[in-house]
């Protein structure tokens, strides 16, 4: 089946939010997708949008993503976790910035939001280094958005990436929809 745009339903709602971001990541580090399989809940009635969703990502290159995203959890998994033959990269926690933005805090110099998040590089069961992380450039990338919008600059963001997610988040809902693999190629 050919990728294509989901019929609208009343039980699944495209994961715009969380999805898009965990989404898009997955683009930008292992490329196109061939096929993608997802499966969404919706546990807080009558909220429309998804409580708990989990998308699996065939990439061109043999890559496989497994991304879930949750409102629900009570406890987080590592943000991020790189499983390889031979090694492992996890990082926990969220970024700060959201939180600091939520609560009315401004960015005024290049230590804002600076937090202590580590990565965590693993081989066998053995963990091998640990690095601090850099901070997001939260700072940077709204006054870009600012700019694309006010006609100065090129969007943060191409157009064919904004794309390309979103496409993979209709295709996942037909995929959920259906209960099938949906093939992207």
């Amino acid at each position: 089946m050919q990728c294509q745009r989901p019929a609208q339903s009343s039980k699944l709602s495209a994961p715009y939010d969380l999805g898009s971001h965990v989404v898009d990541q997955a683009l930008i580090l292992w490329g196109p997708a061939e096929r993608v399989y997802a499966s969404a809940r919706t546990l807080r009635a009558p909220h429309l949008a998804n409580d708990d969703t989990v998308i699996t990502i065939e990439h061109a290159n043999g890559v496989i993503s497994e991304l879930a995203v949750s409102a629900l959890a009570a406890h987080l998994a590592p943000r991020f976790r790189v499983l390889g033959n031979e090694a492992a990269i996890t990082i926990d926690g969220l970024d700060e910035q959201e939180a600091l933005l939520r609560n009315g805090q401004i960015p005024t110099d290049d230590t804002w939001g600076a937090t202590e998040r580590i990565v965590r590089f693993h081989h066998g069961d053995e963990r091998t280094e640990s690095r601090s992380l850099e901070r997001g450039r939260w700072d940077l990338f709204y006054p870009a958005v600012a700019s694309a919008i006010a006609g100065l600059s090129d969007p943060p963001v191409s157009s064919g990436s904004v794309i390309a997610t979103v496409t993979l988040l209709e295709q996942a809902v037909l995929s959920a929809q259906r209960g099938q693999w949906v093939d992207c190629t």
